[in-house]
């Protein structure tokens, strides 16, 4: 049966349905967030909404050993009182809602992290960071010593610290260069914050794909 799409105004947020396999018995896919990211209704939780950059498609396809990698975590259903504190707190609340469809926003209060999938994503950073243009710019830049590999929802910084919740790790520069092997993740990096959810630099995001998909094949 064809996916049907509903696009909320000014929040794009587009609701996909698909009846052809009943192990994800819904997907949202949150057009707002940069890369492409999905709410799944799973069968296993009535209380919440699985959190992936998979489609449904693809969660249907793991085998369920890999559910935990693929899920970056659980966003509640159930998410009133974290509205409330998010408005107190003057902090942007995400609408989605549209046809009936009452989504939770994706809030620090809404949101519990999935372990399986954090550690996957530091490996993948871990071993991408050499790489990543990004960084690399840095650490030409830094020259020496200790550098932060940030987590790039709240932007560039240049000359400043971010807060713990938003430094992805560290690793360690000698002449201007990256040394493979040094990644140290942080303990306090949130997956989601106030400033929204993790956001790698496009080609570690990129590496991060390659990995989740690499669990289709059951590695």
């Amino acid at each position: 049966m064809k996916a049907r799409s509903l696009v909320v105004p000014f929040r794009l947020l587009q609701i996909t349905r698909s009846y052809a396999d009943l192990a994800v018995a819904r997907s949202f896919r949150y057009l707002p967030y940069p890369k492409t990211l999905y709410y799944h209704q799973l069968p296993s939780r009535s209380d919440a909404y699985a959190l992936s950059f998979l489609s449904g498609d693809e969660i249907a396809r793991l085998n369920p050993s890999n559910h935990g990698k693929a899920l970056i975590g659980w966003v509640k259903k159930d998410a009133a009182k974290a509205i409330e504190n998010a408005q107190a707190a003057a902090w942007p609340v995400p609408n989605a809602t549209d046809g009936g469809e009452n989504l939770p926003p994706l809030l620090p209060l809404t949101f519990t992290e999935g372990p399986d999938f954090v550690e996957l994503m530091h490996e993948v950073v871990g071993e991408h960071v050499t790489k990543d243009e990004t960084s690399i710019s840095f650490a030409a830049f830094q020259k020496e010593g200790y550098m932060n590999v940030n987590d790039s929802r709240v932007g560039p910084v240049w000359g400043r610290v971010n807060d713990p919740e938003d430094i992805l790790g560290n690793v360690l520069i000698r002449e201007g260069k990256i040394l493979p092997g040094t990644y140290q993740k942080f303990p306090t990096h949130r997956l989601v914050s106030n400033n929204g959810l993790v956001q790698l630099t496009d080609y570690l995001h990129e590496a991060l794909l390659e990995r989740l998909r690499l669990l289709l094949k059951g590695h």
